[in-house]
C-alpha cells in the first residue's frame, strides 16, 4: 500500500490506541511478523507477551509469555520471527528466548562412559586429540557421560549439564578437556544461512573439573565470532576469565551477542590459559539462537 497517496486510507488492525493488558489492547508494541496466512504476530513489549491476531480479528490470542497456555517468561520482548515450521524466535531487552536453536550440540547420550562419536559427527573441529578411555593428557579430550574418577582432584563421576538426557542405563555426554600448554582451539564451528542484520546469541555451558579448594591453574576460554571471509573479521569476543572451582560440579553459562554481517560465521572457543597443573574443564550444551 503506498503511503504517499492522499487517497490512501489507513486501518488499525491491532490495538485500540490505548495501552492495556486485555486481548484487544497492546502496551508499547515493537516488532511484528506477518505469515503467509496473514496472521499478525506482535511483540507486546510492556505486557511481556507475544500476541497473535488472525485476519480480520481484533481480539488476540497470547502465544508466548504472560497469559499463554504454555508459559515461558518473557521480559519486554522487542521482536519476533517465525521459521518454516512456525517456531518463534524472540529477542527480549533483558532476556533471550528461542523455541528452536539454529545450532544445538549436547554430545548425545549412551551407556558406555566414553562415546565413540567424533567432533565431525557434531560438525565441529578441534585442535585437541581425542581419547576413548582414562588416558587424557595435555592437549586431549573425550566425550564422557561422567567425569573420570582416576584423577583424585577432579569431580569424579559427576554428570553432564543437559537436562533430562538420562534414561535408564543411558547418560548424557559432555566434552572433557585437559587443556594444552599453549592456547589453542577447543571448538570451531561454521554456521551458515544466517540472516544479515539479525542479532544472534552464541553460548556454552562450562565447568572447572577441579574440586575446591586447590592451588591448580584455573581454565579460561576466549569466545570469538568471525566472518567466514578472507578478512576474517571479528564480530564479537568474550573472555570468560578464570573459571572458578567449587566443592561440587557447578556449570556456568557464557554467551555473547553479535549482528550477522555475512550469511556464514565461524564460532570459536579458544583455551586462554597456559596449561600445566590443572587447567581441566568440560563443556556442554553449545547453542546458537536468533534474537
Amino acid at each position: 500500500m503506498p503511503l504517499n497517496n492522499e487517497q490512501t486510507v489507513l486501518m488499525v488492525v491491532a490495538g485500540t490506541g490505548c495501552p492495556g493488558p486485555v486481548p484487544n489492547t497492546l502496551d508499547h508494541p515493537h516488532g511484528i511478523f506477518v505469515d503467509e496466512q496473514l496472521n499478525l504476530y506482535v511483540a507486546d513489549t510492556d505486557n511481556n507477551r507475544i500476541q497473535l491476531f488472525s485476519p480480520g480479528q481484533t481480539q488476540a490470542m497470547t502465544v508466548a509469555g504472560f497469559g499463554a497456555k504454555s508459559y515461558f517468561i518473557l521480559n519486554r520482548p522487542t521482536d519476533i520471527a517465525l521459521d518454516a515450521d512456525e517456531s518463534t524466535g524472540l529477542c527480549s531487552l533483558q532476556n533471550t528466548l528461542n523455541a528452536e536453536s539454529i545450532v544445538s550440540i549436547t554430545f548425545g547420550a549412551g551407556a558406555s562412559q566414553y562415546s565413540s562419536a567424533t567432533p565431525a559427527d557434531f560438525q565441529f573441529s578441534t585442535t585437541y586429540t581425542q581419547a576413548f578411555s582414562d588416558t587424557l593428557s595435555y592437549g586431549s579430550f573425550a566425550f564422557a557421560n561422567a567425569v573420570p574418577a582416576y584423577h583424585a582432584g577432579w569431580q569424579g563421576n559427576a554428570s553432564d549439564h543437559t537436562p533430562n538426557d538420562d534414561t535408564g542405563s543411558s547418560h548424557g555426554y559432555m566434552m572433557i578437556i585437559d587443556a594444552k600448554v599453549n592456547a589453542d582451539e577447543i571448538f570451531r564451528f561454521t554456521a551458515d544461512t544466517l540472516c544479515i542484520g539479525l542479532t544472534y546469541q552464541f553460548s556454552f555451558y562450562v565447568v572447572n573439573l577441579i574440586k575446591s579448594p586447590n592451588n591448580y591453574i584455573k581454565p579460561s576460554i576466549k569466545f570469538e565470532i568471525r566472518t567466514l571471509t578472507a578478512a576474517n573479521t571479528l564480530l564479537a569476543t568474550l573472555d570468560s576469565g578464570d573459571i572458578a572451582e567449587f566443592n561440587t560440579l557447578t556449570w556456568q553459562r557464557y554467551g555473547l551477542l553479535f549482528v550477522a554481517t555475512t550469511s556464514s560465521v565461524v564460532l570459536l572457543a579458544i583455551s586462554n590459559t597456559p596449561g600445566g597443573s590443572g587447567n581441566d574443564l568440560a563443556i556442554d550444551d553449545i547453542s546458537l539462537i536468533v534474537c
